[in-house]
């Protein structure tokens, strides 16, 4: 088993490639993360934009699902305000 470089390492970090490897390339990998520091650093920043990116968008679908709630409930509260309609 080689040891992945930092180019072949990044790539493999960047694109979730790792999720399908096997045994061997996560080995060669995890082994690369363990002497080199800044391919360590690297996957630290990733999984951080990671979890920022799905804290955010997390967050935004909060809000559009509470905008579309509050609009329903302005919408039928100005229904019940205005008489019903008669011919």
């Amino acid at each position: 088993m080689i040891m992945s470089s930092c180019r072949e390492t990044t790539r493999k970090l960047a694109s979730d490639e790792l999720v399908d490897a096997g045994i061997g390339q996560r080995i060669s990998v995890w082994l690369h993360l363990v002497l080199c520091r800044h391919c360590r650093r690297y996957a630290q920043q990733l999984s951080n934009m990671r979890h920022a990116a799905s804290s955010l968008w997390r967050h935004e679908a909060e809000d559009a699902s509470g905008d579309l709630e509050r609009r329903i409930v302005d919408g039928l509260s100005s229904k019940k305000d205005t008489p019903p309609h008669t011919e």
